[in-house]
């Protein structure tokens, strides 16, 4: 290897003099089919490091297959528009066929809404040219889908309370040295916070936009600004951290113990920039987000997600590990090193779609 690379550091010499064809024609055939193959070799494994390079720079972050990888269709000796054709008998029981999708009728895009009727009569049902009653005959009828804008106000809910200070006698007895109050029956409405004016009405809208119909907070505020209303969006921040550690916390605590008492789990985790982290200089790279979902053939379908500024196996122990109580399924992860590392697993799966991209990388 040495001689050839001498070979070749003389030849890219002579180019730079001006002699270079005397150089390769004093050379054997042999020495130019080996440099020849292993210049090739460079030159493929150059090109497959830039083109590394540009799919972490410009490529999608996401866990596609790779372009140049196997197809399973190849590897059967079919091709990819290959269709089999089976007879009715032959297709196996449960097996789903498509079906086209029914066209819906007109006039039923708007069944599900409500409908308000409005009726309208002439001022007269006499007829004006003889005088005689008319008779009502088929109607005009006019749909139109009616808009109402949100409404947003402050319910201030005020109880009077009456006491009695005329000093009757049996008022007093029954007093007894204290002025006893009268109030209304109507109940005292709980307040979701003390000492606030949120509804869990206004939350719950506000938790909708945001997680459902990913609106975030400060496109809310100026949703609100437009409208004419002051609503920061730190206080909807607020009161949706409130609701989480006062009321939702319970739930998710429920669900984290249940999860643990799975026997068939998914785990994956994914980068996830931080910006406060990043302000603080407490971090250099990204943060992750862990998840776990439940199998298929589990009866409670959920998902869990955790956060932790790291990729250790302590990250994954705090979502697997809850006071004492550890998950002891059978998980299907990719081919991280941390999830080999959790030895509590009865079973560890792999997943697919990773394990065709290792066999593609092993296969090169």
């Amino acid at each position: 290897m040495n001689k050839i690379l001498k070979m070749i550091d003389k030849i890219c010499t002579g180019m730079q003099k001006g002699n270079a064809d005397n150089i390769i024609k004093s050379m054997t055939r042999e020495d130019l089919e080996t440099i020849t193959m292993l210049l090739a070799s460079k030159v493929n494994n150059l090109t497959e490091i830039i083109l590394s390079m540009k799919r972490q720079s410009f490529g999608r972050k996401s866990e596609k297959f790779n372009p140049d990888q196997l197809n399973i269709f190849e590897l059967l000796g079919l091709e990819d528009n290959t269709v089999v054709i089976v007879d009715g008998d032959d297709i196996p029981d449960g097996a789903k066929q498509a079906k086209k999708k029914p066209r819906k009728p007109k006039g039923k895009a708007l069944s599900g809404l409500p409908v308000k009727e409005v009726h309208y009569n002439p001022d007269s049902t006499v007829c004006p040219i003889c005088g005689k009653e008319m008779h009502e005959i088929a109607a005009t009828v006019i749909n139109e889908l009616v808009y109402i804008p949100a409404q947003i106000y402050i319910k201030k809910s005020i109880f009077h309370n009456f006491a009695c200070f005329n000093h009757h006698k049996d008022c007093d007895e029954s007093n007894n040295d204290h002025l006893k109050i009268y109030h209304s029956s109507q109940p005292v409405p709980v307040t979701l916070f003390e000492k606030s004016a949120a509804s869990p009405a206004f939350v719950a809208h506000t938790a909708y936009d945001l997680l459902k119909k990913c609106v975030p907070l400060y496109r809310q505020e100026k949703a609100y600004k437009d409208m004419g209303y002051n609503i920061s969006r730190t206080l909807l921040s607020n009161w949706l951290w409130r609701s989480m550690n006062e009321y939702l916390r319970f739930i998710v605590d429920k669900m984290r113990h249940d999860f643990l008492r799975l026997s068939f789990i998914h785990l994956d985790e994914t980068e996830l920039n931080v910006l406060e982290e990043v302000k603080r200089g407490t971090r250099n790279s990204d943060s992750y987000v862990w998840i776990g979902m439940s199998g298929e053939i589990e009866d409670k379908q959920m998902a869990i997600y955790s956060y932790g500024p790291g990729r250790s196996i302590n990250e994954l122990k705090k979502m697997l590990i809850i006071d004492g109580e550890h998950f002891s399924g059978t998980a299907v992860t990719d081919g991280y090193t941390v999830y080999d590392n959790y030895t509590d697993f009865s079973g560890h799966a792999g997943c697919w779609a990773h394990y065709s991209c290792s066999f593609f990388i092993q296969g090169n």
